[in-house]
């Protein structure tokens, strides 16, 4: 994912792949602790290209990492840091599937997957609409760190791509026509016509529980009907009919005020068709299905558990400037000891030299709550404080809300179990 065409060797890496490829057969892959934590190392990896934030490439990245370029160009660790400070290499954002991970022995892993992305380096576009990587991950002083990335363009798409000059359609990656959604959002969330106009087919038509909207109905019902206050795209799924369509699939909620308050302040399921006319890609149908309370609630309780796990695993790694991402700035944390704001809570953990090697959670329920659920659940956690052991039993809930597109942990209370 790098085309700076530094020619660096990288011949300890390669050969040794024979060899774990030859210890995979004494190893299964179905590990999932060992699975988990390299896709959330790799998935950390690629967010610094995005928020140009080195901190988990520092910490995921051996020392003698490198990665090599469809193009063969290769970057070291430092180099690769260097970039990112500098700007050089720019992702706007990416879609990782069919994420595969071996574990070669005790200590290595390796991860395949396929990746789409647009990013810029030193300016010019250098995205990839299809690509597959594969990484080398060793395990060292219990955090899983890569040592080697290398990445090969699917030949199919690069055709395909190679072929807009003659007046082929580029082939967008799914995240394109997920920012073109947020597009039309955008419009109604800043009341701008234009921008609806801008985006929206001549022949649009939006059909939704009251009747059907054609592109002046849609855009007249900016001004002063309903306002949007904040809304969410979520899980979004694209198919791809033909090379100048794409269908757009995804969960949404949104909150607002004004005339139709009541019907946009929920969760609905949504499908807009995007077509590529003159270059430019237009919405010519959006379809909204009001999600019943049932299926709301489920879909909330899901991701409030997701979240719950992803602070955990924040507190496994010491990841934790994700761990205070995660915290509302109005938290409260309530146990035995008293109650605490966010500020108060970080540097009680700052100053408490507390180490999470291990976590289980058992008996869980969850019970969705507004805009947001409740995660109730025993909680086992074994660490280090001061260098010293512990293993703690604490029955305790936390309570996630989503706020525009995020999620954050607005209050929890823990009780230790007797």
């Amino acid at each position: 994912m790098r085309r700076n065409g530094r020619a660096t060797c990288c011949l300890f890496v390669l050969c040794t792949l024979p060899l774990l490829a030859q210890q995979a057969r004494q190893f299964g892959d179905d590990n999932a602790t060992v699975i988990k934590e390299v896709l959330q190392a790799e998935k950390a990896l690629l967010n610094t290209y995005v928020t140009g934030d080195v901190t988990a490439r520092e910490r995921y990245a051996a020392d003698e990492f490198v990665v090599v370029d469809y193009d063969g160009g290769v970057t070291t660790k430092q180099e690769d840091i260097q970039d990112i400070k500098n700007g050089t290499f720019i992702m706007k954002g990416f879609r990782m599937k069919n994420e595969k991970v071996a574990i070669l022995s005790a200590d290595v892993a390796l991860l395949t997957y396929e990746i789409a992305y647009e990013a810029t380096d030193h300016g010019t576009d250098a995205s990839s609409p299809h690509s597959r990587v594969a990484a080398v991950y060793r395990r060292q002083d219990g955090t899983w760190r890569c040592v080697y990335t290398q990445e090969a363009k699917v030949k199919e798409v690069q055709a395909t791509a190679d072929s807009a000059a003659t007046g082929s359609p580029k082939l967008e990656p799914d995240s394109f026509f997920v920012e073109k959604e947020k597009e039309v959002w955008q419009a109604l969330e800043h009341k701008d016509k234009a921008a609806a106009i801008r985006v929206l087919a001549d022949d649009f038509v939006g059909m939704y529980d009251f009747g059907f909207f054609n592109k002046s109905e849609w855009v007249e019902q900016i001004d002063d009907q309903y306002t949007v206050d904040h809304y969410a795209v979520l899980e979004p799924r694209v198919l791809r009919p033909s090379p100048t369509t794409a269908l757009l699939l995804y969960t949404s909620t949104c909150k607002g005020t004004g005339a139709w308050a009541d019907y946009c302040s929920h969760t609905s399921r949504i499908s807009d068709l995007w077509v590529e006319r003159n270059g430019q890609w237009l919405d010519l149908f959006s379809q909204d299905t009001t999600a019943t309370s049932s299926e709301q609630g489920s879909s909330l309780s899901a991701q409030a558990l997701e979240k719950e796990r992803e602070i955990q695993e924040a507190q496994k790694q010491g990841d934790w400037a994700r761990f205070a991402d995660l915290l509302s700035d109005d938290l409260v944390a309530i146990d035995e000891d008293g109650i605490r704001s966010k500020k108060e809570l970080l540097e009680e953990i700052r100053t408490s030299d507390f180490h999470l090697s291990d976590y289980k959670m058992e008996d869980v329920r969850t019970i969705p709550e507004g805009n947001g659920a409740i995660v109730a659940y025993k909680q086992t956690h074994i660490g280090t404080e001061h260098g010293k052991p512990f293993a703690l039993h604490i029955y305790t809930h936390s309570n996630w809300q989503r706020r525009g597109d995020k999620w954050v942990l607005t209050m929890f209370q823990d009780s230790t179990a007797k």
